[in-house]
């Protein structure tokens, strides 16, 4: 790590420069109910600001259920009482490569604002912006390459089973059988 000179005599903490190999969250039990989630304010005593920071790894599991991993972690932005704002963060999950920016607030239901790029297979790319919080996240999306979509949707994470409302339109015919081209073709759907 190496701290940016900037804040030395200020009420900020500031680097330059973090790097972290590896960081791994329990994220605890599973609530019993849809209404038991509720996280406490995260805080830190002062501001805190990361020019530029790295993240081998980012693992986050329920016990010893694995929930997510992420590699290849950069990213720059800030912390200021409960507040991330995140000027820019870029991930890797398998063959998936993403890039974000936004806010979430690290209390009650996380409320956040983000939008971002994701990338697979370098052929199709992904356009999202989501708002909102974990018992009611709104997202819209746009995808390029083999299938041209539009999508909007709302996700309840915090519902057992996740409760997802999709609707999809193609901006080009689907043809969900190709090897059968007299099938018929799609052009739009919703998915509850």
């Amino acid at each position: 790590w190496t701290l940016a000179p900037r804040c030395l005599l200020g009420d900020s903490l500031c680097f330059a420069r973090l790097g972290i190999a590896a960081l791994d969250i329990d994220l605890g039990p599973s609530p019993a109910t849809q209404d038991a989630f509720s996280l406490a304010p995260v805080t830190l005593p002062m501001p805190l600001e990361i020019d530029h920071g790295t993240l081998d790894a980012l693992r986050l599991r329920r016990g010893e259920q694995e929930l997510l991993t992420l590699h290849d972690i950069t990213l720059a932005g800030g912390m200021d009482g409960s507040r991330v704002d995140i000027e820019r963060l870029d991930a890797r999950l398998d063959g998936l490569y993403a890039s974000l920016a936004g806010r979430v607030d690290l209390r009650d239901r996380l409320p956040l604002e983000a939008s971002g790029r994701a990338t697979w297979r370098r052929e199709h790319q992904l356009g999202i912006s989501v708002r909102g919080d974990l018992a009611r996240l709104a997202f819209e999306a746009r995808t390029q390459g083999a299938l041209a979509l539009d999508a909007e949707g709302e996700i309840d994470a915090l519902a057992r089973p996740a409760a997802v409302r999709l609707r999809a339109r193609s901006r080009e015919p689907v043809a969900p059988y190709p090897e059968w081209p007299g099938l018929g073709t799609l052009h739009e759907a919703q998915l509850s």
